[in-house]
């Protein structure tokens, strides 16, 4: 019963090496935009933040909103657009 189970799972890990790989979507050349609400008092530091991410991502556009949190935090719960929220 061991030597069976322990056969059965060598058989599926060696099967699934030998996979295909997949093709994905390709992602690298599409444009996305990232909208980050945030406390006023973190600009500076996401500004930081944004300069060395759009050096790794340069397809992906941010858009800062900066307020008071309660502020943010009332706008996003009344719809707006919102991907990040930091407060």
């Amino acid at each position: 019963m061991k030597y069976t189970f322990f056969a059965f799972i060598a058989i599926c890990l060696l099967l699934s090496g030998c996979q295909t790989e997949m093709k994905s979507s390709d992602t690298t050349t599409k444009k996305t935009e990232l909208v980050i609400s945030a406390a006023a008092s973190l600009q500076d530091a996401l500004k930081e933040i944004e300069s060395a991410f759009n050096d790794e991502h340069p397809n992906v556009t941010l858009t800062n909103n900066f307020g008071s949190s309660g502020a943010l935090k009332q706008q996003i719960a009344q719809g707006a657009k919102a991907d990040l929220f930091f407060s």
